[in-house]
């Protein structure tokens, strides 16, 4: 009797192993050594709809790093499958995170300058605060160019342009020359941006400088202007 068993044992495994679709839950298992032991994170992405094809023999396994990938082959029949591996914890949730955002406290009409008591802070959608403004400083002082309604989300188009420097507003002017400042006061001749060029008149000669807006109220200029 006992022979009989030590008989059967040696003739089953010398049988070949043969992997099917019913086999998926154990190929995954081994998939997934193979990630731990490469030391990456994740799991294989094999579809439901796509289950892995039959094979005589245990499939080898390879893990490409590169691709984050791994490639499933076969000997008999002959095939090769590319799998890739998907990481859940790093995957954006479905629904993204509100973002608080200015809204108004009432309807105003165009033309209005907003104050603080204009403005109230709500949490919107990702999808509607993508270009709305976030911070009261960017929008306290600035006048509106359209009517909007209470509870409306305020964007940059709502406003008209933002000037750090205004035309005929009085600035002080400055030139640094080797380390030795040269200060003096000029009229505005348009309207600027911090960062941009302005041409100014100076009130002590009537000459006209060029400078670059530095801050509110401030101008450097350059050398051969002054």
């Amino acid at each position: 009797m006992r022979r009989r068993i030590l008989v059967a044992l040696i003739f089953a495994l010398l049988l070949p192993v043969k992997t099917t679709a019913a086999d998926d839950a154990s190929l995954h298992k081994m998939l997934e050594a193979a990630i731990s032991e490469a030391g990456l994170t994740g799991s294989p992405a094999i579809s439901k709809y796509r289950p892995m094809s039959d094979c005589d023999q245990l499939p080898a396994i390879a893990v490409n790093r590169d691709t984050n990938s791994l490639t499933v082959s076969c000997e008999a029949p002959r095939w090769r499958r590319i799998i890739r591996i998907t990481d859940e914890s790093n995957a954006p949730s479905s629904a993204p995170a509100p973002r608080t955002v200015l809204t108004l406290a009432e309807s105003l009409p165009a033309g209005t300058i907003l104050q603080p008591a204009h403005l109230v802070e709500k949490n919107a959608p990702q999808t509607a605060a993508g270009t709305a403004l976030v911070l009261r400083d960017q929008a306290i002082g600035r006048r509106l160019k359209t009517a909007l309604g209470a509870g409306r989300v305020l964007q940059a188009r709502h406003l008209e342009m933002s000037f750090t420097l205004q035309k005929g507003e009085v600035v002080t002017v400055t030139l640094d020359m080797q380390g030795i400042q040269v200060a003096a006061e000029a009229k505005a001749l348009s309207s600027a941006q911090m960062g941009e060029r302005v041409k100014l008149q100076s009130l002590s000669s009537d000459r006209i400088l060029t400078g670059i807006v530095t801050g509110k109220g401030k101008v450097s200029i350059y050398a051969k202007t002054f």
